[in-house]
């Protein structure tokens, strides 16, 4: 699951994923949803974590949505998938949109480089959907990763730049986290995983 995510974000021309996690639209992603949820309580995942969980996988798909309408680069919607192996939940959301950098930019234009979007992204409130307030997304997702899942291992990816980490982590060293990276990602791309019966 996860090489063909990545793989699919990356390539250059791509088709549309395979049905069982491709969500052409928000309302199909959103109808994934409570398989999430259902999967982590089957897994002994605390019900309030499986809650908080479920909320950060749909910020991530929502973001799909919100950030790229009419800025495809050519597949619509996003890749949505997730199991569990080895008592590790790993969750893959992905999609092929103008990526953080020229989202970024629309609030920004001082911004260049993927790698600088990565890093305002991951540490500020700021939203390339001005002057509506928003911008949080990344932030709550990060803040509820280091406070509610121990060693949650997190990475995304957009354009040649990625960010990857354990938690917990200072919040004052995440931009040492934020590589440049040879490989190119269309749009964005974002795993998240969970270590299972935590309670």
């Amino acid at each position: 699951m996860e090489n063909q995510a990545i793989i699919w974000a990356k390539e250059n021309f791509v088709n549309e994923p395979p049905p069982q996690y491709y969500c052409p639209t928000r309302d199909i992603a959103d109808g994934r949803l409570p398989k999430l949820y259902q999967e982590a309580i089957a897994n002994g995942l605390a019900e309030e974590k499986t809650a908080l969980l479920t909320a950060l996988a749909a910020e991530l798909t929502t973001n799909c949505f919100d950030h790229n309408l009419g800025s495809w680069k050519d597949i619509s919607g996003c890749w949505f998938s997730f199991e569990v192996q080895n008592n590790v939940l790993r969750i893959i959301i992905a999609d092929r949109g103008q990526g953080v950098l020229r989202s970024l930019q629309q609030a920004d234009k001082n911004l260049t480089s993927h790698h600088d979007a990565l890093i305002v992204a991951l540490t500020k409130q700021i939203s390339g959907r001005q002057p509506e307030n928003r911008g949080r997304g990344l932030k709550f997702i990060m803040k509820s990763l280091n406070q509610e899942f121990p060693e949650a291992h997190f990475f995304i990816q957009t354009g040649d730049a990625k960010f990857e980490t354990v938690f917990p982590i200072n919040e004052s060293v995440v931009a040492s986290f934020v590589q440049d990276k040879q490989e190119f990602v269309y749009g964005t791309y974002a795993e998240v995983e969970i270590i299972m019966n935590t309670r």
